[in-house]
């Protein structure tokens, strides 16, 4: 599954928070699987276009 880059915006805001390991840990499992429990995937609006959220941390 395609990942798109993040905007400059998104990366200052984990850079920040101090994010960077979790985020791209959670990237690999994006990957292998979307539908992982940790992920909290959710199919965003219109669902027709395929782009999918989840979360980095319970946070």
């Amino acid at each position: 599954m395609p990942i798109k880059p993040l905007s400059d915006k998104h990366k200052l805001f984990i850079k920040r928070r101090g994010l960077i390991k979790k985020f791209n840990k959670q990237i690999k499992i994006f990957q292998k699987n979307p539908r992982h429990p940790s992920l909290h995937t959710e199919l965003l609006e219109p669902k027709s276009k395929g782009v999918y959220s989840f979360r980095i941390d319970r946070k």
